[in-house]
């Protein structure tokens, strides 16, 4: 999946070359990018529990508004982002659990007792915040932002559902030639979500054992706080 999403960039950078020759264009027009990409991410419990994805994806689209008409010596227009943000992301939780449980309670639960279960998390947001586009010369162009993006955050794990509230707080920088770039995007918030595992245990850990595990992170009865941090990589096309 990763060697596609490069090879991806590699034809659309070729494409945008092809068609530039033949076109116009106006550099500061150009103040919509379309982005998509995958996510590189993980989810962090309270007592130290890291899980990570198996697979993960992103899409986004802003609008740039300019705070002036000219560039400051031709280069440099600094904006307010408005956009829409759309993540998702499969963990696999399998060896995180092993490595939880191995030390206390290794004569409870066997490795091959432990069930392969995945987590699927979508978060929806709408982001708004500074950037800063620069031309160093030519029809190059780079852009930095900051942007904070309040998101309807869900977790799904067979039938169970958990949602949340998340401020996100997004800040990357991305590089491109005219209608297409690259970019690199770092990404945190924290939520508070009913607990996914506990159902998924309670029949292979017997009760007794299950109270007492730490952090509490198999009471089912109350929600936990849960971290995520993500290094989201994006083509963007601009429009």
């Amino acid at each position: 999946m990763k060697k596609f999403f490069f090879i991806a960039i590699a034809f659309a950078m070729l494409f945008a070359t092809s068609i530039s020759a033949q076109s116009s264009y106006n550099f500061w027009k150009h103040k919509s990018p379309f982005r998509l990409g995958y996510t590189f991410q993980t989810l962090e419990y309270e007592n130290g529990l890291e899980l990570e994805q198996k697979m993960g994806f992103n899409f986004s689209k802003n609008w740039s508004i300019y705070l002036h008409k000219e560039p400051i010596a031709d280069r440099i227009k600094f904006a307010i982002d408005l956009g829409t943000s759309a993540n998702y992301v499969k963990y696999e939780t399998n060896d995180a659990w092993k490595e939880a449980f191995k030390d206390d309670y290794e004569d409870v639960i066997d490795d091959e007792d432990i069930p392969e279960f995945g987590i699927h998390q979508i978060d929806l947001g709408i982001a708004i915040g500074p950037s800063i586009t620069v031309r160093p010369f030519g029809d190059w162009r780079l852009n930095a932002y900051f942007h904070v993006t309040p998101s309807a955050s869900v977790f799904i794990n067979d039938d169970e559902v958990s949602t949340s509230f998340v401020p996100f707080l997004d800040y990357g920088i991305e590089a491109s030639w005219r209608w297409i770039g690259v970019g690199v995007e770092m990404r945190q918030g924290k939520g508070k979500y009913k607990d996914m595992t506990s159902k998924i245990v309670e029949d292979i850990i017997p009760d007794d054992v299950t109270n007492n595990i730490p952090g509490g992170i198999l009471e089912s009865d109350e929600k936990i706080k849960l971290k995520t941090k993500a290094v989201r990589v994006y083509l963007s096309i601009r429009f």
